[in-house]
């Protein structure tokens, strides 16, 4: 189930957390933060058929190198919460049982314009607070 959102805003200091529902076959799923397709200052990727998550950004459609953290800590078949922190320089994810990754924010981008989120989940909650 795809989310696209276009009108809504992520400022700096502000959290965006996601529930929803993994599928039992998942592949892959996917958040993405930027102001569109071209650019995104957050990529995130988890990717079940690696065992690994994997945070980009994209600049005028390139993207640039990537970083693998090797232990996916997301499961097929079960509920996630992934929260998602838009700090000054860096993103602060928060993930299942209380782990966290940071990446910079290379493009140094203040303001979220797009939010979307796709891939075998199914998401339940979706909230955006300052």
């Amino acid at each position: 189930m795809p989310l696209l959102l276009t009108e809504e805003s992520l400022k700096q200091n502000d959290k965006l957390t996601v529930r929803g529902y993994i599928h039992r076959t998942a592949e892959r799923f996917h958040i993405n933060l930027g102001e569109d397709d071209e650019n995104l200052a957050l990529h995130i990727d988890v990717r079940f058929d690696q065992g690994s998550t994997v945070l980009n950004t994209k600049k005028d459609g390139q993207w640039n190198p990537v970083e693998i953290r090797g232990e996916n800590d997301f499961k097929q078949g079960s509920r996630f919460e992934l929260t998602i922190k838009h700090n000054v320089d860096e993103f602060e994810v928060s993930l299942p049982q209380g782990k966290t990754m940071t990446i910079s924010n290379r493009l140094s981008m203040g303001t979220i314009k797009m939010i979307s989120i796709g891939g075998d989940i199914n998401i339940t909650d979706f909230l955006l607070l300052d």
